[in-house]
This record gives C-alpha cells, sequence and structure tokens, in this order.
C-alpha cells in the first residue's frame, strides 16, 4: 500500500454505479405503482431490495477504494506552505540557471562557424 500513484492511476467510475442504483429505484417503484394499479404479479420485493442493496455496498467499496487511492497520490501530504516554498525555491533556481546559461552563451570563447 506504500505505492504512490498518479491522479490519472486512480479509479474515479461513480456515475454508472449511481445510474444503475437510481434505476433500480425507479424500476422498484414503477412496478410498485403498477402493483396498485393493474394488481399484476411483481417480482419478489426481497429480491429487488438486495438488488439494491448490493449495487449500494458496491458503490460504499468503490468510495472506500477511492479514499485509500487518494491517500497514495504523491504531495498529499505535504501542506500548503511546504508546496509554495517548494515552488519558490524552484523558481528561484530557474532565474539562476537562466542567468548562468545567457552568461555562458554570452562568453563563448571559440566561434562555432569557424571551421578548422
Amino acid at each position: 500500500m506504500s505505492k504512490s500513484l498518479s491522479v490519472d492511476e486512480i479509479n474515479t467510475e461513480f456515475l454508472p454505479l449511481i445510474y444503475d442504483i437510481i434505476r433500480s429505484y425507479e424500476r422498484d417503484s414503477h412496478e410498485l405503482s403498477s402493483l396498485a394499479q393493474k394488481s399484476l404479479s411483481m417480482r419478489d420485493p426481497q429480491q429487488s431490495a438486495n438488488d439494491c442493496n448490493t449495487k449500494m455496498q458496491a458503490l460504499r467499496d468503490q468510495f472506500n477504494q477511492f479514499r485509500q487511492q487518494v491517500l497514495q497520490i504523491n504531495g498529499i501530504a505535504v501542506t500548503k506552505e511546504e508546496q509554495l516554498k517548494s515552488l519558490d525555491a524552484l523558481r528561484q533556481q530557474l532565474v539562476m540557471k537562466r542567468d548562468l546559461l545567457i552568461k555562458y552563451k554570452n562568453s563563448c570563447p571559440f566561434d562555432p562557424n569557424n571551421k578548422i
């Protein structure tokens, strides 16, 4: 579990499960209303409730897995102040390296166009 993850590696596909749960509840309510109106036989209400509960448990499991994966993202434990301090240090390094490159570019001791 100590393996670090990137944001792209995290499974965030919740919508299909949520859609299935909503459809199950809608189908159950529709069947109940049609049963009341027409007195048709409906599938076992216990099975219907079990289907919804199974889908809800799958969604809970996926949320728990998502929470565990979020904790494994690189830099998640770093505070905002630490991140800003690191960013400032990197910017200073960039400026120093850019200045150094300009310095060496302008003080070239040989002519690159001159062939020996």
